[in-house]
């Protein structure tokens, strides 16, 4: 909480440029958690422009975020496993991150937009329970629960629990 108010997240979005349709769904999942709910985005098409220094983003951003979005794709899971351009590069921070966070990680989401773990998950990220993005027509639905995720809101929550029962007496049969 800042003053009283929640704090405002910022989140990196690490992604592979499959194609024009995925980067600009990438995109409009961008827009979305920014204006509807109040998350800033470090995103590539965003923050670079010629001259700027890719990999100092790419440290800088991970470093920053308070989580991590990994879309995951069969084309990311090719290029981070043959450290290929920026997912590639991206992918072994976030090792080497997650080796070192393993059970206590509360930053980096893999989002399932194309195929299934196995197809799309590489590394640390295979063990992880993943956010599926996969169906279009739940986008909406999807995008709210994914932003519950970022802010560590819980769909369900676990009830209060009840007193301890005296097992000492015995209950009455009537």
């Amino acid at each position: 909480m800042e003053n009283g108010q929640v704090k405002r997240l910022k989140v990196f979005i690490s992604y592979s440029w499959d194609s024009e349709v995925h980067k600009e769904w990438v995109l409009k999942l961008a827009d979305d958690l920014g204006k509807v709910y109040g998350i800033y985005v470090f995103l590539d098409r965003y923050d670079l422009q010629a001259g700027k220094d890719m990999t100092l983003f790419m440290v800088k951003s991970l470093a920053d975020a308070d989580k991590v979005l990994v879309i995951l794709t069969p084309n990311y899971k090719r290029k981070a496993e043959g450290s290929e351009g920026g997912a590639g590069f991206e992918h072994s921070i976030i090792s080497h991150e997650l080796y070192k966070l393993q059970s206590r990680n509360n930053k980096y989401i893999p989002v399932l937009r194309i195929g299934d773990g196995d197809q799309s998950a590489q590394g640390y990220l295979n063990a992880l329970i993943y956010h599926e993005m996969i169906n279009d027509n739940q986008y909406e639905s999807d995008l709210d629960v994914l932003a519950r995720r970022i802010y560590d809101q819980r769909e369900i929550e676990r009830p209060p629990l009840g007193g301890i029962p005296d097992f000492g007496s015995t209950p009455t049969k009537e």
